[in-house]
Formats: structure tokens, sequence, C-alpha cells
């Protein structure tokens, strides 16, 4: 393609000059195009669910480019891509890509303003630790971390001046920034997660913490959880300053400080670990799986779901997006996959889950549950509105009615097969053997 014809082609397409392969040679890129690109795409995204559960350790974009490297190499030694190749083709483009994944441990900032007994606990496969403690035992170690001992390394070998190589060496700005901010942070996680490409690994690390942070909102309740968090989720302001302006035109700031970490009971540890025993053994032993997507039987998949929905709504600011969170949660754990999810079915699992078993409390909780789902629906379909005096009411008894099915649920997470893998059907028929204890209304 000449010149002028590359240039008409790029004023019709101008998306093609950002899609780019590597040249043979080494020497820059060549110009893929967007059909190019996305044909790499296809056959990425094509492979990855072949290889179904390892292949979700691996990132979609990162092995597209050890794809188009591969195929460079391929051309550079001049090997044909054909029907009887392929195979070996996309085997070494994994095993390329497959040769940077890594084993990681992630330590991530919470905020959570526990007492300080227990200096330590762990919730699954989550440990957490007091802050100062963490850093008092790791900051020599950081500080001496391999990567800052290349880059001393790279600098005292450099032919640049001695001034231009005391410039190199001598700050630290990414240990001077840990330094600022994790002390803002009174706890931090730790989690270790499995070999797989690093950004899975930490997108895995920070599920597996929100999951940890997550259960400890349901069993502690959620007045009390509400700015319960890891340090990579936007938080609320500690401090705000308010400015207004009278009909004179003069000016009024106002101040306030509130703690955005959550607040416990002293003994908040023992209460839940002795109160809630059995559901709080089941819920570690379903947190202590590894953190691949597909390693967690499907009751248990539902649960952690289930649980995300739960604590979302709980750190919620909005009382209707309140609502539909804990609707959800009720969703995800009441109605199973090819079922419709209309009112009465969700209204009666739910009522079946959160009630002590009396018929009485069973039709108090059904009729909560009713109004709750047809709140929820008016609020999404426009016939109610967000800020309706009806919504934090309808939002308190979404809160209670979900904690408490979610607890539930765990027992049926206990009984369900040895396998840990327990089928929709097998779900389904939990949820009749149930029904058939409650009365029909």
């Amino acid at each position: 393609m000449s010149w002028e014809e590359l240039k008409a082609h790029f004023a019709k397409f101008p998306q093609d000059g950002i899609h780019s392969i590597p040249r043979p040679d080494r020497r820059g890129s060549l110009i893929l195009g967007r059909a190019g690109d996305l044909a790499f795409s296809r056959i990425t995204d094509r492979y990855l669910r072949e290889l179904g559960v390892s292949g979700l350790d691996f990132d979609s974009h990162e092995f597209r480019n050890d794809l188009k490297e591969e195929f460079i190499e391929w051309v550079r030694q001049e090997r044909d891509i054909n029907e009887t190749t392929l195979r070996e083709f996309l085997q070494a483009a994994e095993a390329r890509n497959r040769a940077s994944h890594m084993a990681l441990t992630h330590c991530i900032p919470c905020s959570v303003d526990f007492p300080e007994q227990p200096g330590e606990f762990e919730v699954g496969m989550v440990k957490f630790q007091l802050m100062k403690t963490f850093l008092a035992a790791n900051e020599e170690r950081i500080r001496k971390r391999a990567e800052h001992r290349e880059a001393l390394q790279v600098a005292a070998n450099t032919r640049a001046s001695a001034e231009t190589r005391n410039a190199q060496a001598a700050p630290d700005m990414l240990f001077d920034e840990l330094k600022v901010f994790f002390p803002t942070f009174r706890w931090v996680a730790s989690v270790s997660i499995p070999k797989c490409d690093s950004s899975i690994s930490k997108q895995r690390a920070e599920r597996a913490v929100q999951a940890a942070l997550d259960l400890l909102k349901l069993f502690l309740m959620a007045r009390f959880t509400a700015g319960m968090r890891h340090a990579r989720r936007l938080g609320r302001p500690a401090n705000r300053t308010d400015l207004t302006q009278d009909a004179e035109g003069e000016f009024h700031i106002s101040w306030s400080r509130k703690s955005e970490d959550a607040h416990v009971e002293p003994n908040w540890y023992g209460m839940i670990t002795r109160q809630y025993a059995p559901y709080w053994q089941i819920a570690v032993q379903i947190l202590q799986t590894p953190a691949g997507p597909s390693a967690k039987g499907k009751l248990a998949q539902r649960f952690l779901d289930g649980l995300a929905w739960y604590g979302d709504a709980v750190s919620e600011q909005s009382e209707a997006g309140k609502l539909v969170k804990f609707v959800a949660a009720l969703e995800r754990i009441s109605i199973t996959q090819g079922e419709s999810s209309g009112g009465n079915k969700l209204s009666r699992r739910a009522a079946m889950q959160a009630c002590e078993g009396p018929e009485e409390s069973f039709r108090k909780y059904l009729a909560a549950c009713v109004n709750i789902y047809a709140g929820r629906s008016n609020l999404m379909h426009g016939a109610l509105s967000p800020l309706d005096r009806r919504v934090p009411k309808l939002c308190a008894d979404a809160e209670h009615v979900s904690r408490r099915a979610l607890l539930r649920f765990l027992t049926l997470a206990r009984a369900a097969p040895a396998q840990g893998n327990a089928d929709e059907e097998w779900l389904r028929e939990q949820f009749a053997r149930l029904d058939g204890h409650f009365p029909r209304v």
C-alpha cells in the first residue's frame, strides 16, 4: 500500500492506526488494523475458553499480546501456521504467557476500627493484622526489596555523572508513598493467591479481602459496619466542610469529622465465633477455598454472590440503592437458574429462610418480603421515587430479611452433596422440601 493509499485509508478508518503488531526485525511496529486486532482477540477468547478452569488464570489482553509475539516469532522463523501446526502455535503462546505467572501475597490496607485485641485474626484465607505491627515487622524488608536494589545497581553502573547517579539512587519514591499511605489505615489484610497472571491475582486478592469484610458485615450487623472497606474502594471523607450563604449574602462555614471506619464491641471476635459458631464455621470454610472463580461449589458461589450484594448494600449511601442491592442478594440465593424471578416465589423463599419457624413468624416475614419486592420493583420501573418516605423503612426491612436469609442459606450449603458442587435441580428440591413445611397464603 502506497503512502497516499495509506493516508486515504486512515482518513476513512482512523481507528486502524492505533492497532499494531511488532515488526519481525523488532524495529518498531507495523499497522495491524482494527480487524486484525479483533481476529487476535477472537482467537484468544476461544482458546482460553477451551482451557476451561485453567484459562481463568490468564489476562486476555496480555495473552493476546503474547499471541502476537509468538506469531511474529513464527514469521521470523518462516514457519507456517496451518491446521497441522495451529495447536502447537497456540500452546507456544500459552507457554510464553504462563512463564510470567507467579504466586503472590497481596497486602491490602483496610478501613476497620476494631479494638487492638486480638491484634491479628483470620477470616477464611485472609489474615488481618494491625498496621503498626505489620510495618514494624516488615518495614526494613520492604525498604530493601529486590526491585529497589536493582534500581540502585543500575544507577551505580551508569556512565552518568556522580550528581546524576546520586539523584537516581537516593530517592525511593514508592517506599515514601507507601509510608504515607499505609499508616492512614489501622489494619492490613494479607492474602496469598496461587500462580496466575498478576492482574488476575490482584483481582482475586481484592475479591477475597472484600468477601472477608462482607462476612464481617453480615455477622456484626449493618449499623456497625457501613464504613468497612479495603483501601482500593472509595470511602466517605473523614473531614467535611460545608459552605452556605444566607438571604443577606453572608457566608457561613461548618466543619465536621466522622471516622469512616467501622465500630464494633471489644469482644466482637469472641461473640461471632461463639454465638454464631455453626454459621461462622461454614462461612469461613467457604472463604478458605482457593480464590479461583470455578474452585468453589455452586452453592458456595451463590452464597458469596449474595454476600457481595449484601456487603455492597450495607456501605451504599443511597437508601434506594441499598434496597435494590439487598433484594439482589435475596434473589441470588433464592432463585435458581432457568426459573422466573417472580415476586411471589422470591417472597416465599426469602420468608422461609428468614423466619424462625412458627407459622406466625412465617406470615410476618412473608408480608414483609412481599412489600420489599414490590417496593424494589416499583422503584426500578419508575412507580416509586427514590426520595419517597417509604423507602428507608423498606430498606431497613430488606437488610434484616437478607441478613437472616443469608445466614440460613449457609445451612443449605452445609447440607449440599459431598462433592460440593450441588446443581440447580438439587437446590430447587431443597426449596420444595422447605415449602411443604409452611402454609399456603
